[in-house]
C-alpha cells in the first residue's frame, strides 16, 4: 500500500512539473501579441532569450551620427543564464554618453494607465553600468521610461516596474543604453510585461529573482531520473 501510494505521489509531482514546464515555455513569446490582447504577466518580447539568434533585436553600435562609439554583438553559446543561447555585446570604444549606442528589441506595445515590468538577466566582465531605454522609435524619440543598472560579472537579474503614461501600439523599443563604457557583458531573459515581478507568467513563486525554465528543467531530469 505504501509503496503505491508512493508511485501516485511521484507520479501526480512529474505531472504537475510537466505541466509547469510548459507554462514556462509559453512565457518566451514567439510573436509580439497584438495591442491590449496580451495576458497580465505575458511576455511581450520575442525572442526574449535569443534562441532565435538576433531576431527582432537591433544593436544601434555607435557609429551613427558621428557619435564616435563602436560596438558589437554576437550570439553566445557558452555563457548563458538560460536556454542555449545568449547575448555579448562586445565594448570597442565607448564615447562616455549611454544613449549613443543601444541594444534593443523592436516594436514593443504598453497600455495607459497599467503597471508593466522590465526584467533581465546581465553579468560584465567587470562591473559596468548600463542605462534603461523605452523609447518612441521614431521621431520625436519620446522617453518613455528610464533609469540605470550596474553590472557584476555574476549573472544577476535587473528589473523595474512603472506605470505607462501613454497608449503604445508596437512602436517603441525596450532596451539598454551602453555607450558609457566599453566592458564587454552578457544578456539574457529579457521580459517585459503587464504586472509586477510577482504577475509574471511562469515564475517560480518561492524566487522573484529566477530562470524558471532553466530550474524546471533541472527538477524535472531529477523526479524523471526516480522513474
Amino acid at each position: 500500500m505504501l509503496n503505491k501510494t508512493k508511485s501516485v505521489v511521484s507520479r501526480l509531482i512529474y505531472f504537475l512539473l510537466l505541466l509547469s514546464l510548459f507554462v514556462s515555455i509559453a512565457t518566451e513569446s514567439k510573436t509580439v501579441p497584438e495591442f491590449k490582447k496580451w495576458k497580465k504577466g505575458e511576455n511581450l518580447i520575442e525572442n526574449s532569450g535569443f534562441e532565435d539568434g538576433k531576431t527582432a533585436w537591433d544593436l544601434e553600435d555607435g557609429a551613427c551620427c558621428d557619435r564616435g562609439g563602436k560596438y558589437e554583438w554576437e550570439v553566445e553559446k557558452k555563457e548563458v543564464q538560460n536556454g542555449k543561447r545568449a547575448m555579448k555585446i562586445i565594448g570597442v570604444k565607448a564615447t562616455g554618453t549611454d544613449w549613443h549606442a543601444k541594444i534593443k528589441h523592436k516594436s514593443t506595445s504598453m497600455q495607459a494607465g497599467k503597471n508593466f515590468t522590465v526584467a533581465f538577466w546581465a553579468k560584465a566582465e567587470k562591473a559596468r553600468e548600463v542605462g534603461l531605454s523605452i523609447q518612441m522609435q521614431h521621431d520625436p524619440w519620446t522617453a518613455y521610461q528610464g533609469g540605470k543598472f550596474t553590472l557584476n560579472t555574476e549573472w544577476k537579474e535587473y528589473s523595474k516596474t512603472f506605470k505607462a503614461a501613454s497608449d503604445v501600439d508596437r512602436d517603441m523599443w525596450v532596451g539598454l543604453c551602453i555607450a558609457q563604457s566599453d566592458i564587454d557583458f552578457w544578456l539574457d531573459n529579457v521580459r517585459f510585461f503587464e504586472g509586477e515581478l510577482r504577475d509574471e507568467i511562469g515564475r517560480d513563486p518561492k524566487d522573484l529573482a529566477v530562470s524558471s525554465s532553466g530550474k524546471l528543467l533541472l527538477a524535472w531530469s531529477q523526479i524523471k531520473a526516480n522513474f
